[in-house]
């Protein structure tokens, strides 16, 4: 007489395709929200004005953690949150300023920038998902930078775009105006790919997407 094996629960494999966090609507809007706030509460870091007009902030920096952390969805409604809420009069822009405004004004064209590279960033940088479930952090690195290099030069071209068109600026003035911050802004890339990295390699359950089943 033979005993009989008990019983084992399935295991259920996360097949979406997509983190886990980021499964349920009610994990995405948590992770819109902290994002958001996130980017907002840059607001509280100090505005250095580099160029008389353009402040220096630590936005991008959120921005790119924000991406780095989530996908591109979830980063691009994240940001856009948080420019609706400046637009409805909530003082998050630079220098606790909002409205309408500031859309409409000389940089409203970085604000559209943020919005367009946080999804462009959150998307590339999923790439970097895989070398970090396999241990390969270097290369993970060297990719979530890559992806914020890609969305630093999308949130420059369409700044300088809103300096010509919202501003008035003579294109090589917008140009040189706006060129001015990348050093800083490359800066604050590698940052956030560093303090990404390791994130998302502790929390590799909740915020990298799953491999491919053997």
């Amino acid at each position: 007489m033979t005993s009989a094996k008990p019983a084992t629960a399935p295991r259920i494999e996360h097949r979406s395709g997509r983190a886990a966090l980021l499964t349920t609507p009610a994990g995405r809007i948590a992770a819109i929200a902290v994002g958001a706030a996130f980017i907002a509460a840059m607001v509280l870091s100090p505005a250095v004005q580099l160029v008389p007009g353009i402040p220096l902030t630590f936005q991008i920096l959120a921005i790119a953690l924000v991406a780095f952390l989530f996908d591109g969805r979830t980063a691009f409604a994240a940001t856009a949150l948080y420019v609706l809420l400046g637009a409805l009069g909530l003082p998050v822009f630079a220098g606790f300023r909002s409205g309408i405004a500031v859309l409409t004004g000389p940089t409203g064209g970085y604000l559209l920038g943020f919005i367009l590279a946080a999804g462009l960033m959150g998307f590339l940088a999923t790439k970097a998902h895989a070398p970090l479930r396999a241990g390969r952090v270097p290369l993970a690195i060297g990719i979530l930078v890559a992806a914020g290099l890609a969305g630093v030069a999308l949130i420059h071209v369409v700044g300088a775009l809103g300096l010509m068109t919202l501003g008035g600026m003579a294109p090589a003035k917008a140009v040189a105006s706006t060129t001015v911050f990348l050093p800083f802004d490359l800066a604050k890339i590698v940052v956030a790919a560093l303090v990404a990295a390791p994130v998302l390699r502790a929390f590799r359950r909740q915020l990298l997407r799953p491999g491919r089943a053997a």
